[in-house]
């Protein structure tokens, strides 16, 4: 009987150890796209990103070397309708900024561009411009998305998230 009972309980310690352990990070589903320059400068001039997922289509426009970063923190960029769009600094330790919350010896002048569009869409496609309507990247996905547990396997919340990234001349 004393058996019975330790094998019944296991599992009943390991049920509720979730919320004794848990953090309470969030986390949602997003498509990810990086657009990075081979070395990581930009020509100076006015940007287009038109961002399509699935059936939305959002429209996001900056300008270097007005909009680029000066510090470790990430630019935001004008994207409508509202998307997390940056312009994200180099680091001279370890490459790009990632995530938000790291800091770094940001390198003069160099960034990467990233986008997410919310949700898992089935196809996502980028298409970058420079003013003259140059086009720089046009890029299409069908995202293979990874499952995201930030407070651990036996622990919620859980997001799908995909990354792409593009390298432009």
């Amino acid at each position: 009987m004393m058996r019975t009972f330790f094998l019944l309980f296991v599992p009943l310690a390991a049920l509720t150890a979730c919320h004794d352990e848990c953090s309470t990070e969030t986390c949602t589903d997003f498509a990810r796209v990086v657009i990075e320059t081979t070395d990581g400068t930009w020509v100076d001039g006015d940007y287009s990103l038109e961002l399509e997922a699935d059936d939305a289509v959002y429209s996001c426009t900056f300008t270097t070397p007005d909009d680029a970063p000066e510090t470790a923190t990430w630019q935001p960029i004008d994207c409508t309708p509202k998307i997390n769009a940056f312009l994200v600094p180099l680091c001279e330790s370890h490459g790009v900024l990632l995530p938000a919350s790291e800091s770094c010896s940001p390198l003069p002048g160099k960034f990467n561009l990233l986008a997410e569009a919310p949700g898992t869409p089935k196809k996502v496609r980028s298409v970058l411009t420079r003013g003259d309507e140059t086009v720089l990247d046009d890029t299409r996905n069908i995202p293979l998305y990874e499952t995201v547990q930030p407070n651990g396997p036996e622990c919620a919340p859980t997001c799908q998230q995909y990354g792409g990234v593009s390298v432009i001349p």
